[in-house]
């Protein structure tokens, strides 16, 4: 009895800052989903781009979201004496910013180019020092928590829950107009950052400071005898340097080593991240030109909704991989894991060829039917490819993780977490790139998706593109399966 007493009284002490810390992540993943989600269709009708101007706009966009953490995070690290909160709350008001920016300018009918590029950009910085901060903080807590699995499952469920509801805000958006359904975002980012401030009495920081204070005594070289005593200590800093320098150079050398032999794989990665970027870009321009009512009524589904079934795909099917095929793969491999982490990835590549390949067949039959004057089809043809995608995310996109930081030694792990973010990152500019090329050289990306347009063989290319790099990715591990 006093043991379960105790277990629960130390459940109740981790409660608070956990449920706390829910609440701001899931908010932070609603903001951010409730913008991005439908910026294509806002960039098309509001601003009046073009197709694939808006796509890239989206994935250059994309790109530095992903990238820019990598130079925020570190720069936090050094300038703050407790990063996580002040970086959180710095994050955060550079974020609010560009959702303030964004909401009023589109309120007043003065969305541009220039003034909604200016706010995307202030969203990311922010997002940029705010997401990986709060991952810390929420990792601090669960530090010394035997039930944090628990707390982890938790804190990932409300995560991928915000970006459900902000999936959401489209209906908002497409319905009562693009002002208001920036100004949630944008008071949900308000409501947060007051939660955390008023909050932050009951989260764990640790300071960093602690830790450096006894390397600092170290370096210090005290002189015992009043003759010399200058001598000793500027002959000690030169050493200090010296061998700061070698231990730089070290470092600069084993992170290459590091970095080139986890290339081959990364590289292998990107037209799978290129695929990820299709939900927010060309998955929302097909879903423009479908069915898009309900019944008898008026109202329309907005095609960024959509992709509320890659993230219930994921919520719903992450346990019955863990607990159906994870049990069932493990008595035909033999593995702990059921399957390795290589073939984890490799699966999931497969499933986003499928995905792409049902894209392909989908707009086959709706070009089919728009060419025939025949009636639309129902925006719900749509789902199997987001439903694959989600698929796909929990075999690939949790197996790159793990295999970047079982890739790095143990004093690298940062590196680990930079390798893998920054894949989405390249993986969004080479999009891009794709975008450009195939507009320069093909007519598939036309404005007018039904007369000029070949928006199943833009799918189809993907298609196989992915394929190809699943080939080789087999290739490459059957080869050099001990790298």
């Amino acid at each position: 009895m006093a043991a379960a007493d105790a277990a629960a009284a130390r459940k109740l002490t981790i409660t608070r800052p956990c449920i706390l810390l829910i609440a701001i992540a899931g908010t932070e993943r609603f903001v951010f989903k409730g913008v991005a989600s439908n910026m294509v269709t806002f960039l098309t009708q509001v601003v009046r781009m073009g197709n694939s101007s808006a796509a890239k706009v989206v994935n250059y966009w994309s790109g530095v979201t992903f990238v820019l953490p990598l130079v925020v995070a570190p720069l936090a690290n050094s300038y703050f004496r407790h990063p996580h909160h002040s970086t959180i709350f710095a994050s955060a008001l550079v974020y609010l910013l560009g959702l303030v920016v964004l909401a009023s300018t589109t309120l007043m009918g003065a969305a541009g180019i220039k003034t909604t590029s200016a706010s995307l950009f202030f969203i990311s910085l922010g997002n940029a020092g705010y997401k990986p901060a709060l991952q810390a903080l929420a990792a601090e807590q669960l530090e010394d928590d035997s039930g944090g699995e628990e707390d982890k499952s938790a804190f990932f469920k409300w995560s991928y829950f915000g970006v459900c509801c902000g999936s959401l805000v489209s209906f908002v958006q497409e319905t009562f107009g693009w002002g208001l359904g920036f100004s949630i975002p944008a008071l949900s980012m308000l409501a947060s950052l007051l939660l955390f401030l008023s909050a932050s009495r009951f989260f764990v920081h640790r300071d960093p400071a602690a830790a450096a204070a006894g390397t600092t005594e170290m370096v210090v070289l005290p002189s015992h005898e009043s003759s010399g005593g200058d001598e000793i200590e500027v002959e000690g800093e030169e050493e200090r340097l010296l061998d700061m320098e070698k231990k730089g150079m070290e470092n600069i050398y084993q992170t290459g080593r590091v970095v080139l032999r986890l290339l081959p794989v990364w590289t292998m990665m990107l037209p799978f991240t290129v695929i990820f970027q299709q939900p927010a870009t060309f998955f929302i321009k097909q879903g423009m030109q479908m069915e898009r009512r309900v019944g008898s009524h008026h109202f329309r589904i907005p095609p960024a909704a959509l992709q509320t079934a890659i993230t219930i795909s994921v919520i719903v099917l992450t346990p019955v991989y863990d607990r159906a095929f994870v049990p069932l793969a493990r008595r035909l491999t033999k593995q702990d894991k059921g399957v390795t982490v290589r073939q984890r990835m490799g699966i999931g590549m497969v499933l986003s060829v499928a995905a792409m390949a049902a894209a392909a067949l989908t707009e086959g039959k709706r070009l089919a039917a728009a060419a025939a004057a025949r009636r639309e089809m129902t925006i719900f043809w749509l789902l199997p490819q987001y439903i694959l995608l989600g698929l796909s995310d929990i075999f690939v996109v949790v197996g790159m993780q793990e295999f970047f930081y079982s890739g790095v030694p143990a004093t690298m792990k940062t590196l680990g977490f930079a390798v893998d973010t920054s894949v989405f990152g390249v993986g969004s500019f080479v999009g891009s790139l794709l975008i450009f090329l195939l507009e320069r050289f093909t007519g598939w990306l036309s404005d007018d998706v039904n007369k000029g347009g070949s928006l199943d063989k833009y799918y189809w290319f993907l298609s196989g593109l992915s394929g190809v790099s699943f080939i080789l990715f087999v290739i490459f591990s059957n080869l050099f399966h001990h790298l």
